[in-house]
């Protein structure tokens, strides 16, 4: 099966024909954990881990789980670690 995990992007079935019915192979429900994502300094190239920028981090992956039907866990900032769930892939 074909995982593919790039910055800012993870992709189970690459390929929309070989993918198997809902239920089927990995095309089910399944809880992601995504690490190391933190807003980045622009100047010190450093991540930030305060709360107004884990504040910034909750409303944009929210949106994001929002647009491709995710449901959001949680976003913890001294891991810089997303927890979403989706139902199927």
């Amino acid at each position: 099966r074909d995982v593919s995990i790039k910055p800012r992007e993870v992709v189970v079935y690459p390929q929309d024909d070989v993918r198997p019915e809902v239920g089927s192979g990995l095309n089910k429900h399944a809880r992601v954990r995504l690490h190391g994502l933190w807003k980045m300094d622009k100047v010190t190239k450093q991540p930030l881990r305060n709360a107004s920028t884990a504040a910034v981090m909750v409303k944009k992956l929210k949106a994001h789980c929002d647009a491709e039907d995710l449901v959001f866990l949680g976003y913890d900032i001294s891991t810089g670690t997303w927890t979403f769930e989706t139902s199927h892939f």
